[in-house]
């Protein structure tokens, strides 16, 4: 399985709670998160 990259579009992530993962090229899980407010979080992340 070879994993899309994901482009949100801006304002497209949520600032609703939620869980993410981060995979490899492979799709192997390698990171899984939560937040309060994934918009933030992941700009974190990507900033």
């Amino acid at each position: 399985m070879s994993p899309l990259p994901y482009k949100p579009k801006p304002g497209e992530i949520p600032t609703d709670p939620g869980v993410y993962r981060f995979r490899d090229a492979d799709g192997r899980v390698l990171y899984v998160g939560k937040a309060k407010n994934l918009r933030a979080r992941l700009s974190n992340y990507f900033a």
